[in-house]
């Protein structure tokens, strides 16, 4: 071949004679990958939504749930390692309305409310939410209706 792109007789696989050896390159070994990055509020609130869309009230309530979960996981952390507050997830308006609608899909409507309030009372609510009311923003969380997963 007069040039290193010319079609040559060596078919796939074939190495030609006196070319280098070409190996892929090797995938690096568990221990030298980057650990995932630690979950925030927006992980939360894409599986929060995609649940709540779908009608899954159990699942936005496992995902509300894992919330607390893993900022009680952080406080206990954060005893020996004061650094973790940095990873603690802060619900915000969006979150408490899905879960709020959850809890009232599931025939939980005083549930609802209470967690409505403290989240009101805690500054966890937007002043745009605290001005419609837990009706009204759970009224406006698009759901498909025609289907459920």
């Amino acid at each position: 071949a007069a040039y290193a792109g010319a079609p040559s007789l060596a078919g796939p696989g074939v190495r030609k004679v006196g070319a280098p050896e070409s190996r892929p390159e090797p995938e690096p070994a568990p221990e030298e990958l980057a650990p995932p990055p630690p979950p925030n509020a927006t992980t939360f609130i894409i599986a929060m939504r995609f649940y709540g869309q779908n009608r899954r009230w159990a699942d936005v309530l496992r995902a509300w749930h894992a919330v607390a979960e893993f900022n009680a996981r952080v406080s206990a952390l954060a005893v020996t390692h004061p650094f973790a507050e940095h990873y603690r997830v802060v619900p915000f308006s969006r979150m408490v309305g899905w879960a709020a609608r959850a809890l009232l899909e599931s025939g939980r409507p005083r549930e609802a409310r209470v967690l409505w309030h403290a989240a009101a009372r805690d500054g966890t609510l937007s002043e745009n939410a605290r001005r419609l009311g837990m009706e009204e923003m759970t009224r406006r969380l698009r759901v498909h209706e025609d289907r459920v997963y």
